[in-house]
């Protein structure tokens, strides 16, 4: 996957392309063109091709005229290439996001997990990488984080509230691990009482 999608082929191409990401993270060509990539992604896909010429005029007009025709070509088909694909139908959202620094983020920490996956990198690798890609995620992405630790956090209260629980059942009943007449499922999960 490394090597198909992004031509990586060692720890250290893949150490320079996710930081290629993050230092290009939020790409500008894509919040300028938003609205119109808006209105694109409103026509079925088979449509959007004949569209973009219009859109390379468009931003032809509004760019410095030093910039070169062909690289203003080139920056409009870049940006909107991924949006003449058939499969982005099922891959965009129905709002497009503000900017892409969430989407680089995350391709660029995936890069990262399946490089050291693939042991082409040790944690230690990617650890400045990874600490970059965090401080570059708008605090929107924070409150996930926070709202993992409440989720472990209320698992460690319910592990402790279980464990309390057989603790009052071994002091009832001694060294037994269910009460008398009451049969513990093997799962753990189901308890019968005789009727």
């Amino acid at each position: 996957m490394l090597n198909g999608s992004w031509s990586v082929t060692d720890g250290k191409g893949a150490l320079q392309t996710a930081l290629a990401l993050l230092n290009d993270a939020g790409d500008p060509g894509y919040r300028a063109l938003r609205p119109t990539l808006s209105d694109l992604v409103t026509l079925p896909v088979a449509e959007r091709g004949q569209h973009v010429d219009g859109i390379i005029a468009a931003t032809r007009q509004a760019v410095d005229p030093e910039v070169p025709d062909e690289a203003v070509a080139a920056e409009v088909r870049r940006i909107v290439g991924p949006f003449l694909m058939e499969e982005s139908v099922m891959a965009l959202p129905s709002t497009l996001p503000v900017d892409t620094v969430d989407w680089d983020t995350a391709r660029a920490l995936r890069i990262l997990w399946m490089a050291h996956g693939a042991g082409c990198i040790t944690e230690q690798d990617a650890e400045p990488l990874v600490r970059g890609a965090l401080d570059i995620t708008p605090s929107g992405l924070r409150f996930l984080a926070g709202a993992r630790r409440r989720i472990h956090r209320r698992a460690d209260a319910v592990g402790r509230d279980h464990r309390r629980g057989l603790l009052r059942v071994r002091r009832r009943h001694g060294d037994r691990a269910s009460p008398p007449g009451v049969t513990v499922g093997d799962d753990a999960t189901s308890v019968t009482r005789p009727q």
